[in-house]
């Protein structure tokens, strides 16, 4: 990943082009850098998150998603309820799979916030909260 760059500097297309050539591992090393380090960039950070989500999780790396997630939160606040279904479906199956229930009530609750903006999210994670008891 090029730190050395000003990621301000350059156009919107050369910094998609630049993450499509990225290991999803690396893209999303390369996506967190922008976030905490450029964060007036103008791309679709959620929908990037979203291409590569499943194998983060499935890496184990949950937290470093939370911790994005709540960066984002934090720099763009009330932009993540309008957009977080599918991250949050990730997360929340995720982490009952893992058993982290402090972690998952506050997942839960930014659903309840929005529900209808979730919908499948809200649905499927009351299905998976009733099959898990």
């Amino acid at each position: 990943m090029d730190t050395s760059r000003n990621w301000y500097n350059e156009s919107i297309d050369d910094i998609y082009l630049y993450n499509s050539d990225l290991s999803n591992e690396e893209s999303f090393g390369f996506l967190y850098f922008l976030l905490r380090n450029y964060p007036k960039l103008e791309i679709e950070w959620i929908e990037l998150l979203e291409d590569i989500k499943h194998e983060v999780l499935n890496a184990g790396r949950y937290n470093e998603i939370l911790d994005f997630v709540n960066l984002y939160r934090q720099l763009f606040p009330g932009e993540y309820e309008t957009k977080f279904e599918y991250i949050e479906w990730g997360l929340i199956s995720h982490l009952l799979y893992k058993g982290d229930m402090e972690i998952l009530k506050e997942r839960l609750g930014i659903i309840k916030q929005n529900p209808v903006i979730g919908g499948d999210t809200t649905v499927n994670a009351l299905f998976c909260l009733i099959y898990n008891g």
